[in-house]
């Protein structure tokens, strides 16, 4: 199989799941796209919720959140992910009050942080088998349809982080294999499942997080699973 196709058709599935949702949206009173976002937001919390159930140690959870939150507000990524929705949305949106650049960023980082982004990934690029992309693919083109009918055009350019996050661990899978053990999985899907909790949260309008600040606490999680299993023999 050709490597790289799970990415390709996940790409495929948010554009037309959102351009489906943008007539959808476009159709329905501003009382139901409002109550259908509300529904999306609650729905994402649930998942998140799931996720974040993974962790077999709530201690990394919590230091990998904490240490990798204070390192994405010293660089601020947030301020970073919002210039690029704010300069797409300067050339490809209508309106100009920031809509589109929440939900682009909304839904990039819903669409790239869960379990099935690297484990789909890493089997796609290891074997060329994108089955599990697949299966995400055909979820994020529903999502993508909801989301898109309630927030509008912004959801379709999460294509293009699908593109650089999925298609970039794909193509550095083979390093990346013999890292993502089962134990360092279950840590990166806790720490992002607490991410999608946030993402719902700002979604339904509860509380509003810098949620892109906390990304690097993806990447401090294994390393806290490793320091840990070194020093306490887990």
């Amino acid at each position: 199989m050709m490597k790289g196709l799970g990415t390709l058709f996940n790409i495929a599935t948010v554009l037309i799941g959102g351009s489906a949702g943008l007539l959808m949206g476009s159709r329905l009173p501003k009382k139901i796209n409002q109550a259908v976002l509300s529904v999306m937001g609650l729905v994402t919390v649930v998942v998140g919720i799931q996720m974040a159930l993974t962790t077999t140690n709530i201690l990394i959870m919590i230091f990998s959140l904490v240490i990798g939150t204070v390192i994405g507000e010293l660089i601020n990524i947030e301020a970073s992910v919002n210039k690029i929705g704010q300069k797409l949305e300067s050339k490809f949106s209508k309106t100009k009050d920031g809509r589109f650049t929440r939900a682009f960023v909304a839904t990039s980082l819903l669409f790239c942080v869960g379990p099935m982004t690297i484990l789909g990934s890493l089997q796609d690029g290891l074997t060329g088998n994108y089955n599990l992309l697949a299966t995400k693919s055909i979820l994020d083109g529903f999502a993508a349809m909801m989301f898109a009918a309630a927030m509008g055009v912004g959801v379709l350019f999460s294509a293009l982080t699908v593109l650089v996050i999925q298609g970039g661990l794909t193509l550095f899978s083979g390093s990346l294999s013999g890292l993502m053990t089962q134990a360092v999985i279950a840590e990166i899907t806790g720490v992002g499942g607490v991410m999608v909790v946030s993402i719902g949260l700002g979604i339904v309008g509860i509380k509003k997080f810098n949620t892109a600040n906390m990304l690097p606490a993806l990447a401090i999680a294994p390393i806290i699973l490793l320091i840990v299993n070194l020093y306490l023999g887990n």
